[in-house]
């Protein structure tokens, strides 16, 4: 790009519709990339199976990022659009966006989860799970031999990211249900519980502590509600985000 200038996807600032029909198509292709991983593992092609399973957790991951900003619209916070428009297309703050929502979500119906987990370490994974992308799509050297993608990325491997995003796909729906669309949304009641929250004035530990916070507010809405999960799956984020150097399981 020649200096000095700058594109219009890249400073286009957005309205809240636009934001919810961000939202409902990032939803609709990870739900299509979920389905297709599975008939592909079905059909013996496991790395491919993982290679759209892991999109469909950077799809997911965009959700959070678009109903982010429009409660920072709501609450009248500014909001960097080029910021957010370079977040939307780069992988590595997709995989971010992710980690953060699985602390988050571990702790939904598993709150001492999140005293076992350490953030630090789960954001450590996001490197070697794009690394993983890659080695599901391309030849890789491995000890001195090149290697097909099917015999890097192994099917349970494949199985265990699938599951991990149908994990983030339900979380995700259930937490716009409880929140409703930005558009229905009453700014003053917005206000009334995100105004004094500035996220780019959070101290590292202040936005641990709240994250915290919130994880115990979404498990008390979800116990009372009778809501259920996937609890063998989600045990197994608690279990691969303590240890996200391990190459054989996806964090």
């Amino acid at each position: 790009i020649r200096a000095g200038f700058c594109p219009l996807w890249e400073a286009s600032e957005l309205n809240l519709q636009q934001l919810d029909e961000g939202i409902d198509a990032a939803l609709a292709n990870a739900s299509s990339l979920i389905k297709e991983a599975t008939l592909l593992l079905r059909s013996g092609f496991h790395a491919r199976a993982y290679t759209l399973s892991h999109i469909a957790r950077e799809e997911i991951a965009k959700v959070t990022m678009l109903y982010t900003c429009g409660l920072r619209m709501l609450v009248d916070h500014p909001v960097n659009w080029s910021k957010l428009h370079k977040r939307l297309r780069d992988h590595r703050s997709k995989l971010t966006s992710d980690a953060l929502v699985s602390f988050v979500n571990t702790a939904v119906n598993t709150p001492s989860g999140v005293e076992m987990l350490q953030l630090e370490m789960m954001l450590a994974g996001t490197t070697i799970r794009n690394e993983w992308k890659n080695e599901s799509l391309y030849i890789a050297l491995k000890d001195n031999h090149f290697k097909t993608p099917s015999q890097v990325i192994t099917p349970q491997k494949a199985e265990r990211t699938i599951g991990l995003a149908t994990v983030a796909f339900e979380d995700a729906k259930r937490y716009l249900l409880s929140g409703g669309k930005l558009t229905q949304r009453e700014p003053e009641e917005a206000k009334k519980m995100f105004a004094n929250i500035n996220p780019d004035k959070l101290k590292p530990e202040d936005a641990l502590a709240l994250i915290k916070e919130l994880s115990m507010l979404i498990h008390s809405a979800a116990k009372s509600s009778g809501s259920t999960r996937f609890e063998g799956q989600q045990s197994e984020v608690v279990e691969d985000c303590k240890h996200p150097d391990r190459t054989t399981l996806e964090p």
